[in-house]
């Protein structure tokens, strides 16, 4: 009561460690009686472990332990007593239970839980047994064990009572279907009679036993659960030995094991569990320890399948299995003759081994044990030996496992080994010494990262399936011997691995790099081991060598590796070997980077080293006499070799030696000495000689043509190459490339296929298209077929053919046959080859042309040259075979003929017959016939054959089985045509022809044929059995004729045979008799049909008929026929009933009906049961039309024939066990229109099948096939289709669930509504829902799928209305109303208006209070695109505009009073009606005003504009408030004109009115003035809706304009207004069209499809390409403009661009059809596109223009169309891109064209054409010329002239000038260059420049004036000008130098040289009369006099007081005299007018 139930009671008692509570036994009956098993359960674990717990407590109160005097000890027997009631309660109520089929779980589950419970109790008592020690105790204990037993016994009589009544309910059930119902028996009566017979059944079961063995008794017994009467039984049998308990179990799993054996895993099982074992445990057990391999495989299966096995187990049944299937064989006698080397050998040493161990044992272990089992299979002696037990696999480590494994698996290409690790696959090698395969295994592993794979063969098994090792694997390798372990080293050293002891030990090192080569190799073999390691070994190698003297290794060792000599000498710093620094110091010269010095050092150390201690300098070397090694030495000091000027001079580069030392030392070289020491001093040198004025008239080349790139080579002229060619360089590519497009061809001959498909689709899907054209997909094949075939011996090739055809979808099987043929062919031939290398090379390469060719011609010539390829293989076929050693007629031999075989089959030839011929030799007869088996070879080849059998009786065996087959083929075939021509076919002709034979009828033409009409049947029938009866006939089986032909006689002699025989068919249930019957005159076919049917029943149902319908068979009628077929039908006897009927019923319509239900039922075979069905429909045509006497034969009418055939049906729709195959025979009935047979009734089995498709679709368990497929009532189908619909409805499963209601006919909507309630449920139950967004977007997802499943809109309504009521916001509720009403009104809305009203109103209300208590500025409408994807309010079509466009419907007027509003209130309504009307939804607002009562002077506005524009509405007829707003007009307003554009952009609210534009059209009458003007007044009082006002305006002017009604503007179609608009002469059209677009609903794509179809036929018309006359939007030869003023109608002028583009593209289709016009348009579309792409920016459309135009040129080009390439040059405009136009016209002489008239005014193409010709034609100086001349471009002139004097000025670079004509000559044309250029220069105003070529025109003649003194004044350097024109003594043409070189700054340096030191007043006067001479100029030149060395001009201070005449500063003068003593100057100073300034300044210093 307090925990609410017993098992959570036993929970807490657990949970607390409580002892169990004792539950009374009335809640035990209580329990019981409410069949609550858990009270049971619970009842029975409370009284566990009583016996341990009495126990415990007899212990306690014998030693005393906290026991109480005098408390009383209950016993153990007293305990059991205690439990009596329980289990008497118990028992009695399963007792109860046997008899009730519905209590019959319940019973047993008790049954079982108290039969457990007191096994429980007997183990229990047993383990107190064991620790019991008092005698009291042990007989208390003894006592409770037998009540325990009875208590058991008890239990087990109960549970043979279940077991008697389930076997008395399958009888019942089997044969009590007709007998009259008996009473029921009650359980009481059952268990008394069951206890009664108990004695009986003892005897009756020990008699059994008598007839049995020992085993099948022991077996009984456990299968019966009698073990203590098995037990009896045994004893008294004196099988004492046997009748123990461990015996019997020992012998059930002996049985066990014998049942496993043969696969009888169920029955071993169950007699485990009979004899209470645990199952699981005693098959383990089994598997343990059993020698027999599949008795352990099947008891793993069965553990493994019921997950009764732990981790290790199931690893060891795994590893077991893959042990068994590595080693198969367990034979061990077999294995060990077939391996001769394993035998014992009979050498003296084995002899003597054998006899050792026979004396130090007791047994004789040198005997051969055998086989360890008996049944051992013979076949597999060559493979793999084990004979282990699993037992025996426990024991072993992880690691022993594989290493057994890997024994056989590394030696078997393939095999898995990727599972093993490394380490064990490498234990086990080095175990083995496995060398080879371990060096290849290190090589695989480390080859990569040294790149030293090169070379090396392709990995062989198992190396190429190993994992690569790692480094450690080095240490490991002392599981091998010693020379192994060397070879192991040195592989691993090779990749710089070396092991520990190597690392440490240098010698050991230097030993393992010994074996690989030593350290003189690159790389290094401790490149890897890391820079510390590389350095050690570095160092320690370095002292090696010095501590043993060998320098020379040394040196090897230091170079190979590029030691750094810094540390190298760091390292040998300790050492003090004498060669040891000259060693360093060599090492030096050859790795430092200043040679010199180390040369230097060296070669002093070498000089120490060969000459002593003496020589250790230059001027020791010098002394000793050694000068030659002096100066040699010298060569490379630091110390630079100068004249020596003064005789006692000390020389540093000799030491310090003074000269006379030196010069007397040089004296034995002359030439040293004079150039040390000079006697004069030398002409400077001369310059030396390039090496291209050498190449000048000594080489086949001009170096002035060449070598341009070189800077030194001063001969290059213009026309030299400036850039080194290189095979790369574009230019020559361009001229002298080859370049071919690969195609998938060269890539299959490459071997990639991959690239070869991709290329192959590129190829045919480059011009557009989705689909390939089978035609190529064929030649592509056929090519990939040809390519694979002719490279058949090369896999590579021939591989990639075959990927390539599987690639594109096409079976290869012809490819893979035809390559191994091939290669079979040719490996045959090949054979043969022999003599030397080159000749067998050259017979091979034949041999696989030969096969080619034969192949070849195979593919191309088909059957005709098959024959030859088939001859050739046969022979190689045979050759195969004889080289294997097989019998030409094995097993082996036949799987070689499998291609040849398929080589017939696939070429249609006739089918090889060498195997079959060599069989036949042989006498080989079974493979003779499975070999044609399985090849289907044809009979009549095989007939063929048959002679070369030798044997005859052979022959007729093969040749009877062939006919045999012959004639059941022709059977089936027969069969098959009579199935059409039953009407051509006598019934009973086989039967009379038998007949007759027999001797039962005579003579073959008597009619044996019997009525058709089944009535009168039985009337004869029932007339004549009053003849039989007068006979008297009692026909049973004892008293029936023992034969036929007794039988037969007997029925002869009655008078009436027929009717005899058929009692005697029925009684004897011999069906020949029936059959023999109906070949008798008078017979009744429907008789002899039942008669039939009926000795065909069983046993049973044979009996039970007889009783229900008689034995008369001449009584039977079509009613007894009917209930046959039941019969029939419910047993499933199918193929019974089509026999009968096959005999007497071959034209029944049933017949195939019946065949039909056969094939379904026991076959499946559904393809039959489609071809049975249409003969069935065919059949019951020919019998409802036809009156043949075939038809008439038949039983029954077409109504018999419908009821039976239905009944059929509902049958197996109503038994078939499976939905799939109940679905399946829906599907047949429905795809066959098995409907179309049945009159009386209309069965829907399309609808059936569906139904049934979509239940097994989706798995709907709970399903009543009989209500749904049979239903009786409309009611009955519908409640069971909702049952399912609401199952699917649980699963969510709701596409299904309205699928199937849609099927049954039946309403769908509350699966769509419990649809979006659960998907809201979801929603909640997350935080999703707390967002307004979500929430949005769930309601609006529930209209979709309201509208997308057509919910009826009063079902949407009341779901809205629901959902609303759980809101809280005004905003939402308004959305969510909104929602409904849409959806609504696109379902249609059928509800009443008053509940659409409601919804609407309450959509408003719930807005304005939105709006009232809105703080935001964003309305609601504002912010509902936001939440919906397809808006709200806003989102209407452009129909909804237009229709409101031309609403004129009422509003209240300003004088209604509002609805019960508020102001704040009807504020609202008036802001929201304004945002509706702003949108467009002028009707919209008006309904919404309407419904509240409140007027809006903007919505009045905006009426009174639609209603003037109609003209509903005069000015005149306006309302008052409306005249008011005009008389009191806003401000100055001027009226604009018709033409004045109406600023209106796309999603904008705001309106630019544009009012300065005059008035242009005046062709609009007053009355409309009159209506514009004062609409666009009212268009000023707007304060809501401008864009809407606006709208109307323009679309009113557009209709003044066109003359058309504004309804027309306004519904008419927009590209039809825009068409009109752009049609008239109005001035404005254009302004008015962007208008009308800015306010129409046109796309810009749509906008600029339609321009660009105006514009292409435009320009159409303009070049006369269509006839007729057309009118143009305007004209393309006239005014380019108005293409301007379209282009501004598109918003992306780019999508026009595309469109004109795309217009290109498709003129261009046919090339042939390319004529002038086609190409002009072209080119002016490109011009056209180019402008649209420009105006938008977008530069990849400018590109695809730009290579459109160069695709266009080359056809312009081709034909001729020079003209064109120049409009199409200048208009594009972009000439840098376009520079192959200028290279076409200058290769086709037409690049005049670019100098026409009109062209001077294209500013960039005159630039445009002078770059090209600069950069193309830099040479061509007359065109560029002409081009300057022709557009007047004077400065490019000059720039070209200048650019050629610059030129020619370069070239008298480095070349002395010298006074010859031809010098003159170039100096000359340079002076013309510059001073043409500055004339033209000065033309173009570019003064600057026109100086600048004047003043080197000067210096280039002041150049020719000093030619002849060989002075040089060009091409002077800034140093070298400067110089000059200090020393220059004449200042005009020093200027000229200064003003040429630009040098103004060395001015003073000339004053000083030319007037201060020479006195050249001339020059000073020059001087002044060009530069100011300033006081800083004077004190400049006065100080490079002081600073000069030389002084020595005595004329110097009088020239400077001339200098300072000039000078007009005092003080500059003043100190200037000051410092040079210039005293007269100072004293004229001093007492001139300057005296006071002087005295002034100089105080103040």
């Amino acid at each position: 009561m307090i925990y609410g139930g017993a098992s959570l009671v036993d929970t807490v008692c657990q949970l607390n460690s409580w002892g169990r509570s004792s539950m009374p036994i009335h809640t035990l009956e209580v329990g019981l009686k409410h069949r609550q098993l858990d009270t049971v359960t619970f009842f029975l674990k409370s009284k566990e472990k009583i016996f341990t717990s009495t126990h415990s407590a007899f212990v306690k109160h014998k030693g005393g332990v906290n026991a109480p005097t005098g408390e009383s000890f209950m016993s153990h027997l007293d305990v059991v007593q205690q439990l009596e009631p329980a289990v008497t309660v118990i028992l009695d109520t399963v007792r109860g239970t046997v008899g009730d089929n519905h209590s019959h779980s319940f019973g047993k589950d008790v049954l079982d839980s108290c039969i457990d419970f007191l096994y429980e109790l007997l183990l229990d008592s047993l383990s107190v047994s064991v620790s019991v020690t008092s005698e009291r105790e042990n007989t208390d204990l003894q006592h409770a064990t037998e009540k325990l037993l009875e208590y058991i016994e008890r239990t087990r009589e109960c549970i043979r009572m279940f077991e008697g009544r389930s076997l008395m309910s399958r009888s019942e059930s089997m044969s009590l279907t007709s007998a009259s119902p008996a009473s029921p028996t009650s359980p009481t009566s059952l268990t008394t009679t069951t206890s009664d017979s108990l004695t009986q059944n003892n005897q009756s079961l020990f008699t059994q036993w008598d007839q049995m063995d020992i085993e099948t008794v022991i077996e009984d017994g456990v299968m019966k659960n009698v073990l203590p009467d098995l037990q009896q039984y045994l004893l008294q049998e004196k099988e004492y030995s046997r009748g123990s308990y461990q015996q019997i179990k020992s012998t059930c799993v002996s049985l066990a094991t014998n049942y496993i054996k043969y696969g009888n895993m169920g029955k071993a099982k169950e007699i485990l569990m009979k004899l209470g074992l645990n199952v699981s445990e005693e098959l383990w057990k089994m598997a343990l320890y059993t020698l027999d391999i599949n008795i352990c495989n099947s008891i793993t299966e069965e553990l493994l399948k019921s997950s009764k096995l732990n981790e290790e187990q199931v690893a060891m049944v795994t590893f077991f299995k893959q042990l068994n299937e590595i080693y198969p064989c367990r034979n061990f006698e077999a294995i060990q003759k077939s391996h001769h080397h394993v035998k014992d050998s009979d050498s003296h040493e084995v002899v003597r081994l054998k006899s050792l161990i026979n004396q130090t044992s007791t047994y004789d272990l040198t005997e051969s044990c055998g086989n360890l089992t008996s049944h051992v299979r013979d076949d597999l002696s060559d493979e793999n030996y084990n004979e282990v037990m699993l037992a025996w696999v426990k024991h072993w480590s992880p690691s022993t496992r594989d290493l057994v494994l890997l024994d056989v698996l590394l030696h078997q290409p393939g095999s898995n080994i990727e599972r093993f690790s490394k380490e064990v696959i490498w234990d086990y090698f080095l175990s083995r010494n496995r060398d080879d395969v371990l060096v290849a295994w290190i090589h695989k592993s480390f080859s990569e990262d040294k790149h030293l794979s090169t070379g090396h063969k392709e990995d062989k098994w198992p190396v190429s399936h190993l994992p690569k090792l790692t480094a450690d694997f080095v240490n490991k390798t002392d599981k091998c011997t010693g020379r192994v372990r060397e070879i192991i080293l040195t592989a691993f050293a090779r990749y710089g691995l070396f092991t520990q002891e190597a690392s440490s030990s240098f010698q050991v090192l230097l030993k393992r790099l010994n074996g690989i080569g030593g350290p003189l190799q690159l790389l290094h073999p401790l490149e890897t081991c890391g820079a510390n390691a590389l350095q050690q070994f570095h160092a320690d190698i370095i002292q090696y060598c010095i501590q043993h003297n060998l320098q020379y290794f040394l040196w090897l060792y230091v170079h190979f590796h590029r030691l750094d000599v810094e540390w190298l000498t760091h390292v040998c710093d300790s050492y003090t070997n004498n060669w040891l620094t000259l060693f360093l110091k060599f090492i030096s010269i050859t790795k430092s980077d200043l040679f010199g010095q180390c040369m230097f050092e060296g070669s002093l150390t070498n000089s120490v080293a060969v000459w002593g201690e003496e020589s250790g300098s230059v001027g020791q070397l010098l002394q000793s006499g050694h000068t030659l090694a002096a100066l040699a030495i010298l060569m490379y000091s630091h110390h630079k070799l100068q004249q020596v000027t003064f005789v006692t001079q000390q020389l540093e580069a000799f030491d310090g030696l003074s000269s006379e030392i030196v010069e007397s030392a040089l004296q034995s070289y002359p030439k040293l000495q004079v150039t040390l020491f000079p006697a004069s001093v030398t002409d400077l040198p001369h310059t030396d000689v390039s090496v291209y004025q050498l190449l000048v008239g000594n080489a086949p080349f001009d170096p002035a043509k060449l070598f341009g790139w070189q800077t030194t080579n001063t001969l290059a002229g213009e026309d030299s190459v400036l850039e080194m060619p290189y095979f790369s360089h574009p230019e020559l590519v361009k001229r002298y490339g080859y370049s071919e497009h690969l195609k998938y061809i060269y890539y299959l001959k490459q071997a990639r296929p991959s690239f070869a498909f991709i290329t192959f689709l590129a190829e045919e899907f480059k011009h557009g298209g989705s689909n390939l054209p089978a035609k190529r997909l064929a030649v592509s094949i056929g090519t990939s077929l040809w390519i694979g075939v002719k490279h058949f011996h090369n896999s590579q090739i021939s591989s990639s053919c075959v990927m390539f055809q599987e690639l594109l979808g096409h079976d290869s099987i012809m490819l893979r046959l035809y390559i191994d043929v091939g290669c079979k062919i040719l490996a045959y031939r090949n054979q043969a080859v022999t003599g030397t290398m080159d000749k067998r090379r050259e017979q091979v390469r034949r041999n696989e042309q030969d096969v080619v060719e034969m192949l070849l011609d195979c593919i191309q010539m088909g059957r005709q040259f098959s024959s030859t390829v088939l001859e050739a293989l046969e022979a190689a076929t045979l050759a195969a075979i004889t080289r294997e050693k097989l019998k030409l007629y094995s097993y082996e031999a036949s799987k070689f003929w499998t291609l040849v075989v398929l080589f017939c089959h696939l070429h249609q030839l006739p089918y090889t017959t060498v195997f079959l011929e060599s069989c036949a030799e042989a006498k080989q007869w079974l493979p003779f016939v499975w070999f044609a088996q399985i090849y289907q070879y044809p009979k009549e080849q095989l007939q063929n054959l048959l002679h070369k059998f030798e044997s005859s009786n052979l022959q007729e065996h093969l040749r009877y089985i062939l006919v045999n087959a012959e004639v059941r083929t022709t059977q089936a075939e027969v069969k098959k045509v009579q199935a059409k021509h039953r009407s051509e076919r006598v019934a009973k002709d086989m039967r009379s022809n038998l007949y007759s034979r027999i001797g039962l009828v005579k003579g073959a033409d008597s009619d044996m044929s019997s009525t058709s009409d089944d009535e009168h049947d039985d009337g004869k029938m029932t007339g004549k059995n009053d003849d039989i009866q007068d006979e008297n006939i009692e026909v049973n089986v004892n008293s029936a004729p023992a034969d036929v032909f007794g039988v037969v006689f007997a029925a002869q002699a009655t008078k009436q045979p027929a009717k005899s025989l058929l009692l005697y068919a029925v009684t004897l249930r011999n069906t020949l008799f029936a059959e023999l019957a109906a070949s008798l005159e008078g017979a009744s076919v429907l008789v002899c049909l039942c008669s039939w049917l009926v000795a065909m029943m069983d046993v049973t149902e044979h009996a039970q008929f007889l009783e229900n319908y008689g034995k008369s068979p001449w009584r039977y009628t079509i009613h007894t026929l009917d209930a046959i077929l039941d019969l029939y039908i419910s047993k499933k006897w199918g193929s019974l009933l089509v026999t009968g009927f096959d005999i007497f019923q071959q034209s029944s319509p049933l017949l195939p009906f019946l065949q039909f239900y056969t094939e379904f039922s026991e076959k499946q075979n559904y393809c039959n049961c489609r071809l049975l069905l249409e003969e069935f429909k065919e059949s019951v045509f020919q019998f409802n039309h036809e009156k043949s006497v075939r038809v008439l034969e038949c039983i029954g009418d077409s109504d018999w024939l419908e009821k039976t055939t239905y009944r059929i049906i509902q049958y197996m729709l109503t038994s078939t066990p499976s939905v799939h195959k109940v679905t399946q025979l829906l599907k047949i009935l429905d795809s066959e229109s098995i409907t179309l047979v049945f009159k009386q009734v209309d069965p829907d089995f399309r609808r059936q099948s569906q139904l049934l498709q979509c239940i097994e679709d989706t798995e709907i368990e709970q399903v009543n096939f009989t209500s749904l497929l049979v239903p009786s009532t409309t009611e009955q189908f519908e409640k069971e289709c909702l049952v399912i619909i609401d199952q699917l409805i649980n699963k969510q499963k709701f596409h299904e669930g309205r699928k199937f209601a849609k099927i049954a006919g039946i309403g769908c909507d509350h699966v769509t509504i419990q649809q979006v309630k659960q998907e809201k449920d979801r929603l909640c139950s997350t935080d999703l829902w707390q967002s307004r967004q979500a929430r949005f977007k769930f309601y609006k997802d529930c209209t979709i799928k309201f509208k997308k499943h057509k919910i009826l809109p009063e079902t949407v309504a009341e779901f809205f209305k629901t959902e609303v009521e759980k809101i809280e916001s005004a905003s939402e509720k308004a959305s969510v109303y909104d929602l409904c009403l849409q959806c609504m009104e696109q379902l249609g809305n059928t509800c009443d208006t008053e509940s659409w009203s409601q919804i609407y109103r309450m959509i408003w209300l719930n807005r304005i209070q939105d709006k009232l208590s809105s703080t935001t500025v964003t309305t609601m409408i504002d912010s509902k695109p936001d939440l919906f994807s397809e808006g709200n309010v806003n989102d209407k079509e452009s129909t909804g505009v237009k229709t409101d466009l031309m609403f004129c419907g009422k509003m209240p007027s300003s004088s209604d009073v509002p609805d019960n509003l508020s102001t704040q209130e009807v504020k609202a309504i008036q802001e929201l009606a304004g945002e509706l009307f702003h949108a467009g939804k002028v009707a919209e607002s008006c309904r919404l005003l309407t419904e509240f009562n409140v007027y809006l002077q903007d919505l009045a506005i905006v009426l009174t504009c639609i209603r003037l524009s109609v003209g509903s509405l005069s000015l005149d007829t306006m309302s008052p408030e409306i005249l008011h707003l005009l008389r009191s007009r806003p401000g100055d307003i001027h009226r604009q004109s018709i033409a004045a554009p109406v600023a209106l952009l796309r999603n904008s609210s705001t309106i630019s009115l544009m009012s300065n534009i005059q008035p242009v059209i005046d062709s609009v009458s007053m009355e409309n003035e009159a209506k514009i003007s004062a609409m666009e007044c009212l268009l000023n009082h707007l304060q809501n809706g401008r864009p809407t006002c606006i709208r109307i305006i323009t679309a009113f002017k557009i209709a003044a304009v066109l003359y058309i009604g504004y309804d027309d503007v306004i519904s008419s179609e927009d590209f039809f207004i825009l068409k009109s608009l752009l049609k008239t002469n109005c001035s404005a059209k254009f302004r008015l069209s962007a208008d009308f677009l800015a306010t129409s609903s046109l796309s810009a794509q749509q906008v600029a499809g339609f321009l660009s179809d105006a514009i292409l036929q435009s320009y159409k018309v303009s070049i006369g390409d269509t006839e007729g006359n057309q009118e143009l939007f305007f004209d393309p030869s006239e005014n380019f403009a108005d293409f301007h003023q379209i282009v501004r109608l598109c918003q992306e002028p780019s999508l026009l661009g595309n469109r004109l583009l795309d217009s290109v593209a498709s003129l261009s289709g046919n090339l042939e059809q390319l004529n002038d016009k086609v190409l002009t348009l072209q080119t002016e579309l490109l011009i056209l596109a180019h402008e649209c792409y420009t105006a938008s920016c977008d530069m990849e459309g400018i590109s695809n223009i730009l290579r459109a135009a160069r695709i266009l040129t080359l056809h312009l080009q081709a034909a001729g169309e020079h003209q064109l390439m120049t409009r199409l040059l200048t208009g594009v405009g972009r000439y840098n891109e376009m520079t192959y136009i200028f290279d076409a016209l200058q290769q086709n002489h037409q690049f005049e064209l670019l100098l026409g008239k009109g062209k001077e005014k294209e500013t960039k193409l005159k630039t445009a054409i002078l770059d090209y010709l600069k950069r193309y034609h830099p040479s061509d100086t007359d065109t560029y010329t002409m081009v300057a001349l022709k557009f007047m471009m004077y400065r490019e002139i000059a720039q070209l002239l200048e650019d050629n004097a610059n030129k020619a000025l370069d070239k008298l670079k480095g070349k002395p000038l010298e006074n010859t004509n031809e010098c003159q000559g170039t100096l000359q044309k340079i002076a013309q260059y510059l001073s043409e250029a500055a004339e033209s220069y000065i033309k173009d105003s570019c003064v600057r420049h026109a100086q600048d070529c004047v003043r080197k025109a000067r210096l280039v003649a002041l150049q020719m004036k000093y030619l002849q003194s060989n002075q040089q004044f060009i091409n002077l350097t800034t140093k070298g000008a400067s110089l000059l024109i200090a020393d220059h003594p004449v200042f005009t043409e020093a200027y000229i130098i200064s003003e040429a070189y630009k040098q103004k700054g060395n001015w003073p340096q000339a004053l000083c040289n030319n007037v201060i030191k020479l006195g050249n007043m001339k020059y000073l006067q020059d001087f002044r009369s060009h530069i100011r001479i300033t006081p800083s100029l004077v004190e400049d030149a006065v100080d490079r006099y002081q600073q000069c060395a030389d002084k020595t001009a005595q004329q110097a201070p009088a020239n400077i007081k001339k200098l300072l005449q000039f000078c007009k500063d005092i003080k500059v003068k003043y100190r200037i005299a000051k410092q040079l003593s210039l005293r007269d100057v100072v004293l004229t100073l001093e007492k001139g007018d300057a005296k006071n300034y002087i005295l002034d300044f100089t105080s103040g210093q």
